[in-house]
């Protein structure tokens, strides 16, 4: 299952995971369209494309979710 921040490819284009549904083995993508707007699609994993790329935004939040774990303990 892809984390949230993974780039992935859908039928609509490229996007961003943006929640994941574990459960129902589906995510959440935000896409940017042709006309440069954003939408979001829910999306079952076996309809996209898992690429090895990450949102840099999210990847930030995840090391900064890391971090205020870390200082728990």
């Amino acid at each position: 299952m892809p984390t949230v921040g993974t780039i992935v490819i859908t039928p609509e284009g490229k996007g961003t995971i943006i929640d994941t549904y574990t459960l129902l083995e589906m995510v959440k993508v935000k896409v940017r369209l042709d006309d440069d707007t954003e939408e979001l699609f829910n999306h079952k994993i076996d309809e996209i494309i898992i690429t090895n790329e990450r949102d840099p935004q999210y990847a930030q939040e995840v090391e900064d979710v890391e971090e205020d774990f870390d200082n728990l303990e």
